[in-house]
Order: structure tokens, then sequence, then C-alpha cells
């Protein structure tokens, strides 16, 4: 059985990916795919600045470094402690092309 904060964690991540990625006029109306096995990988690739006064090329990361790094909580170590559900995610619009969602398309 699954635990409930394996779900939180999951669906903490990927709703911190779609909050990124609706509020760049780049990113709307992308479908977006998500897969959590050993590591994590977003499909196609996204990078992101860490904030409004760090925007050189060279201050850019990977959306899923960025949201790990800043917005999960870290043990005593310094370490970003979650547990994910191994799985393939993808970030669809609906038919109407209005909304989009994530669904699960694969466990792993």
């Amino acid at each position: 059985m699954l635990k409930k904060h394996n779900y939180d964690d999951t669906n903490k991540l990927l709703k911190l990916i779609a909050e990124h990625l609706s509020r760049r006029e780049d990113c709307r109306r992308v479908e977006y795919e998500v897969t959590i096995e050993y590591g994590i990988t977003i499909s196609p690739s996204i990078y992101v600045f860490p904030d409004i006064h760090r925007r050189k090329k060279s201050d850019r990361e990977h959306i899923i470094d960025h949201i790990i790094e800043h917005h999960f909580d870290k043990d005593e170590n310094g370490e970003p402690k979650f547990a994910l559900i191994a799985g393939v995610y993808k970030y669809e619009l609906s038919s109407t092309k209005k909304s989009r969602r994530w669904r699960l398309i694969k466990s792993l």
C-alpha cells in the first residue's frame, strides 16, 4: 500500500511544475511528460531563473532542480527529503484546450 506522504510529495512536485509553467507564455498549450523512476526527468526540458533578481543566462536552473532545491524541506544534512511514487505522468490539455491536468500514464 502506498503511504499518504508519497502521494502528497508526488502531488506537490507535479503542482509546483504546473505552477511554474503556467506563468510563462511560451509554456502554455504544451503537453509535458514527467518520468519518476530512479531520477526525475521532464520532457521537453525546461529551464527557469531562480528569482526575479538573478536573470543572467548563467543563473538558469533546470525546473526539477529548482523545485527540489527551493520548495522541498531538507534534512539535517541539507539533503531534500521527499518520497515520490514512480510513474510516467503527463500534463495534458483538455479537449477544449482551455485547461490542463496531470494524468498517470504508466506506473513503474
